[in-house]
Parts: structure tokens; sequence; C-alpha cells
């Protein structure tokens, strides 16, 4: 799924940053890229998106940017594999 370990955190960094910049000002111009990349990499490998939407998940600045993750690449990835992945769920 990521070409490294660098590339998974990066991407993870991204995302945050990109939630932080929703949560925080509605008006902002954010870069949606982090959220398509999720996405692709969501559709394509759900055994590694699961960590690493629960890391997502357990550094979430509060309630706000958790139901962003809920409403986005976790959602994504219940729609796309929650049949395979409930038992994790």
């Amino acid at each position: 799924m990521w070409k490294s370990h660098a590339e998974r955190a990066q991407l993870l960094e991204d995302y945050l940053s990109y939630a932080r910049t929703v949560c925080s000002d509605d008006d902002a111009k954010e870069d949606m890229r982090p959220l398509f990349m999720i996405e692709e990499k969501v559709e394509r490998d759900p055994d590694e998106a699961w960590p690493f939407v629960l890391e997502l998940v357990r550094r979430a600045d509060g309630d706000r940017m958790l139901a962003l993750i809920a409403a986005g690449p976790l959602e994504e990835l219940i729609i796309a594999h929650g049949d395979r992945l409930i038992d994790r769920i």
C-alpha cells in the first residue's frame, strides 16, 4: 500500500493537518489531497488502511476531528470493505 514507512507517516500528518484546518475554520481553504489519497488507499488495501484509520482516531484532537475521521476515512473503509472488517470494527 505505502511505498515506505515515511510515506505512511507523511500522509498521516498531512491528513491530521487537513482535519485540524477543517475543524478550526470552516472558511479555510484546506488542501484536500490527503483526503483523496486516503480514500484511494482505503479502496485498494483494507488490511493496511484499518490500522491507519485507527491511528487517525487515536490522534484526533477532540470530538469534531473524530467526527470528521468517522465520516471520512472510517466511513469509506466500512462502505468498501465492511463485510471483511466487521469483526475488527
